[in-house]
């Protein structure tokens, strides 16, 4: 499907229609996080039980191991083969865009940004209105959660410890030079004050996507944790010996 101008004629619908469309995004967001939290099969009973039909045989297709291009093909074919238009079309196509990613392992923060895009500039607004998650809330409540955690092996320890000695200005330049993944897995294993000192030095969305990450880790093995953690304290070494961190006074 080509998302061109004359498919954004298409697509155009009433503001009220949009709102209606709203709940479908929030829909596809908590199969999403069901997906990451529990892996693919956690959503049999949703393909079973919606009265979808693209969105069932969608999931139908993903639980059946179908490759993504070949899903991608025949959602398109169903939705090209209708001519839909308006509120119709949009639907359609936030269950296609919302099923491909899902089946894709994309993180639930970024299929709902994703998925929004479709309704245009005020999609954010009107979403936030009706199923806003309140991202300070919740990052203060995982903070008070994680605050006393240790670190649970030496090498948590000693990347916790040098975290811990850096300034702000010197850890944001460290985070640009770390993926969203390691840094999940390396925080997993270190002690609360140092992983709070790092959740604060990111913005407030990329927070919140690494908050979500982090919370998807539960199956984690710990040599993907030690990889993580022995990886950022070489990024930071190397960073000291160029001159570009400092430690805090």
């Amino acid at each position: 499907m080509e998302y061109d101008w004359e498919f954004g004629e298409r697509i155009r619908c009433s503001e009220d229609q949009k709102s209606q469309c709203i709940a479908l995004v929030s829909q596809i967001v908590a199969m999403a996080k069901k997906a990451k939290r529990n892996g693919l099969l956690a959503l049999v009973q949703e393909a079973e039980e919606t009265n979808s039909f693209l969105l069932r045989k969608g999931l139908q297709l993903v639980l059946e191991g179908v490759q993504p291009a070949l899903v991608k093909t025949t959602l398109e074919y169903y939705i090209l083969s209708g001519s839909y238009t308006g509120k119709d079309l949009l639907e359609r196509c936030i269950i296609m865009e919302g099923v491909l990613a899902i089946q894709n392992g994309i993180n639930p923060q970024i299929i709902q940004e994703l998925l929004l895009s479709l309704f245009g500039e005020n999609g954010h607004a009107a979403y936030e209105a009706e199923y806003g998650d309140k991202k300070t809330d919740k990052l203060d409540a995982f903070f008070e959660k994680i605050k006393k955690d240790q670190a649970v092996t030496p090498l948590s320890s000693k990347l916790g410890h040098t975290i811990m000695q850096l300034d702000d200005q010197s850890i944001q330049q460290c985070l640009k030079e770390i993926s969203t993944v390691d840094l999940a897995r390396a925080l997993k294993g270190m002690e609360g004050e140092a992983k709070i000192k790092v959740f604060k030095n990111l913005p407030k969305r990329s927070a919140a996507i690494l908050q979500e990450t982090v919370q998807h880790l539960d199956l984690m093995r710990d040599s993907e944790m030690n990889e993580a953690q022995e990886k950022i304290l070489l990024i930071i070494s190397g960073l000291e010996e160029q001159g570009d961190i400092r430690a805090a006074n």
